[in-house]
């Protein structure tokens, strides 16, 4: 009797435990499933995705194995494939597998399986992935918090120039800082070279930056127009500007050359667009056709052969109209208007073919193939409400957010939502 009840014992866990993480190896053995482990480097190599690797160490009793692959959740830290799994296509001992639609901020547990004629079995470990934040605060910013400041960037490192202080007294500032994104410090250089000022443009060119026009407020307003070029933490003026002084005109980095579009004195807005070249046979600056309206504190954005601006201060309102330019005519046409609810446009930047833009509570996301707007996330707390705007700059696939009047910076990463 004693030895029949071992038998069916053993049945029994045949056919019932062939999944079990917990099952001792002699036992898994004489089952005869497969023996596979979980390589802990999991990588997210692509937005939205995670590749991971597993090593088939037995093909246990059975002939082949007839299928490996990960089994993966947000919930179960023993995942089955009861939960989410995916195959691999690889055939080898050690297989890999891509797994699409994984969600930022969120912490993923992955097992490997492995299955032949016997049953399934799975890796005794079970890794922890915690997948890219969607939001992440860099290190605060280090000098005098400041609005209406000049904001760039140029690959991996972001330059702050000018700007006004925020407590009495208001004064105008000119030092410059850059901070470097993979470091995540913050350096200040030498001191912008012309008058302090504040809602000056700003534009790259290569390597360089270049930083002009805007206004004083100390003792009575004065208005600039000269413009200077930093390289390599050197500043240097350039060639004299030909158009007269303003401040607030929007500045635009687009296929090697600045731009610089509209601006005001108080007595006049204007619609003008110049182009700065810094060929040594052509550098310059050199009037375009005119913006379609009189514009300042507007935006500008650009993909690598596109470029738009617009949003800014029309008429004295808050304008909603974002232009494309068409270099071959040389000609602005009129590409969208942004929703009714959106808030006041702060900051644009361009991720592949999407645009995001900020106003005083969210990020919105406009397609630029099919000029659709949809919201895309809420600020952080901590950035929200801010009616003294937001600026922003892009890298790679994440967008940098905040200053304007606080220390605060993020890191944004749209693709992961």
């Amino acid at each position: 009797m004693k030895k029949y009840f071992t038998s069916l014992l053993i049945a029994f866990l045949a056919v019932s435990c062939l999944d079990k993480v917990d099952m001792p190896d002699d036992i898994v053995n004489k089952l005869g499933v497969p023996t596979v482990t979980m390589d802990s480097d999991v990588e997210s190599l692509i937005e939205k995705t995670m590749t991971c690797e597993g090593t088939i160490q037995s093909t246990g009793k059975g002939k082949s194995i007839k299928s490996r692959g990960f089994c993966w959740s947000e919930n179960n830290q023993s995942p089955t494939k009861s939960d989410s799994w995916k195959e691999s296509g690889d055939h080898a001992e050690t297989f890999f597998a891509t797994i699409e639609n994984i969600k930022g901020s969120t912490t993923y547990y992955i097992r490997a399986f492995a299955e032949n004629e016997y049953g399934i079995a799975y890796s005794e470990n079970t890794i922890t992935y915690n997948s890219p934040l969607i939001w992440k605060e860099m290190s605060r910013f280090s000098g005098q918090l400041r609005i209406n400041e000049s904001i760039c960037s140029i690959e991996n490192k972001l330059y702050i120039s000018c700007g006004q202080r925020t407590q009495n007294p208001f004064d105008p500032l000119g030092d410059t800082w850059r901070f470097d994104i993979q470091k995540n410090v913050w350096q200040a250089l030498g001191d912008f070279p012309g008058n302090k000022r504040m809602q000056s443009a700003t534009f790259t060119i290569g390597n360089s930056v270049y930083v002009g026009c805007g206004r004083s407020n100390i003792d009575s307003i004065t208005y600039f127009n000269d413009f200077y070029k930093l390289t390599n933490d050197s500043w240097e003026s350039i060639v004299i500007s030909p158009f007269t002084a303003r401040n607030a005109p929007i500045g635009l980095s687009a296929s090697g050359k600045g731009y610089l579009i509209g601006g005001t004195n108080i007595s006049v807005v204007n619609a003008e667009v110049w182009e700065y070249s810094d060929d040594k046979q052509n550098k310059g600056w050199k009037r375009l056709n005119d913006f379609p309206v009189a514009i300042y504190s507007g935006i500008s954005f650009c993909t690598k052969d596109r470029f738009f601006a617009g949003f800014g201060i029309v008429d004295q309102t808050d304008g909603k109209r974002v232009w494309e330019y068409d270099r071959e005519n040389d000609r602005w046409d009129l590409y969208t208007t942004a929703p009714e609810d959106m808030g006041i446009p702060y900051s644009g930047v361009t991720i592949g073919n999407k645009a995001y833009i900020s106003d005083q509570f969210a990020i919105w996301e406009l397609d630029l193939e099919t000029k659709t707007w949809k919201t895309k996330t809420p600020l952080p707390d901590s950035l929200s409400g801010n009616d003294k705007g937001q600026c922003m700059f892009s890298t790679g696939h994440s967008i940098y957010i905040g200053l304007s009047g606080s220390d605060i910076l993020f890191e944004y990463k749209p693709l992961w939502e």
